[in-house]
């Protein structure tokens, strides 16, 4: 249930984002930059408030756990939440499935589509809509299959990245400016990392104890955010670096050039990359404590597939 649970409220923090921009829009054309952003902080000092005054921090009537009294016992439990490989495991998936959505949504996917594609700015602005409608529509499917394949999570993760990658490596290799159609299926593969990335708090909910969930759940979700952070830089630093040649060989400034996006989203290939390798490396130690510690056995996926294969169906 907490996969699909997960799924599902992440979907109404998605729906949540768009219904916002509307009048946050409207402000914004109607009073400009300051009232915008006053509002916005205003809202979200009422959401406090309300928060502070109706939730409870566990339901009536259940049992008190023991919680760190100090910032120094506080410490100590988030060190052992980090050490534990299946912490490092939702780690190492939230860093491999959000950070490329979050790359093309919160900074390069405008201008590479403005300058580097040549749509619209109205247009490309709300092409990154489909980036939430699809984490909206596949969220729920991933959360079923979640729940349904608790020991192929990992494999779920894997094969959203790889989708993500195939994605980016069609539009990328394309001839000339890659088709429209093309664009669409990579912001829908973009979209489905976001969901793909709430697997990382099912591993941290798995594998720790309940009182340390909250710093686990903290630390998974620092790893998005890491590599989007390093992604973004990268890639600008890319374009600079590629525009100061050009410029250095006496040809026209341009530095969003179709050509240059090419080379400098190359590096989410090589930044991922190394996430996979993390990823493999903490589920290898997650499954082996699995097995040392509780005698569950997790196959490789291919003999399992074909155990199933041969399983003989009941009539």
């Amino acid at each position: 249930m907490c996969p699909r649970l997960s799924q599902w409220l992440g979907n109404i923090g998605q729906l949540g984002q768009v219904l916002s921009a509307v009048p946050l829009a409207w402000v914004l054309h109607s009073f400009g930059w300051t009232p915008a952003f006053l509002s916005a902080a205003s809202v979200a000092v009422v959401a406090l408030v309300v928060v502070i005054a109706v939730i409870e921090d566990r339901p009536e009537g259940s049992t008190d756990e023991a919680r760190p009294t100090s910032l120094r016992e506080a410490l100590v439990l988030l060190k052992k939440s980090f050490r534990r490989p299946g912490t490092q495991l939702g780690f190492w998936s939230h860093y491999v499935t959000q950070s490329p959505g979050t790359v093309f949504s919160m900074l390069w996917g405008f201008p590479f589509m403005v300058y580097g594609l040549g749509y619209d700015p109205g247009l490309a602005a709300s092409m990154l809509m489909v980036l939430v409608a699809a984490g909206m529509v596949f969220g729920p499917v991933l959360g079923i299959l979640t729940a349904r394949f608790p020991q192929r999570r990992s494999n779920i993760v894997l094969a959203v990245v790889i989708l993500m990658a195939a994605a980016w490596t069609v539009v990328l290799a394309w001839p000339g400016t890659p088709p429209f159609w093309l664009i669409v299926v990579l912001l829908v593969t973009l979209g489905i990392g976001g969901p793909g990335s709430l697997i990382g708090f099912d591993f941290a909910r798995s594998f720790n104890p309940k009182r340390s969930h909250g710093s686990a759940n903290g630390v998974v979700n620092v790893g998005g955010f890491t590599a989007s952070f390093v992604m973004v830089y990268l890639i600008g630093v890319l374009l600079d670096l590629q525009n100061g040649w050009r410029v250095a060989g006496g040809a026209p400034s341009n530095l969003y050039s179709l050509e240059s996006f090419r080379v400098a989203f190359l590096i989410q290939f090589l930044v991922v990359g190394i996430g996979v390798v993390f990823l493999l490396r903490a589920r290898r130690r997650t499954r082996f404590l699995l097995s040392r510690d509780e005698g569950v056995e997790v196959a490789p996926l291919w003999i399992a597939a074909a155990r199933a294969l041969r399983r003989p169906r009941s009539r």
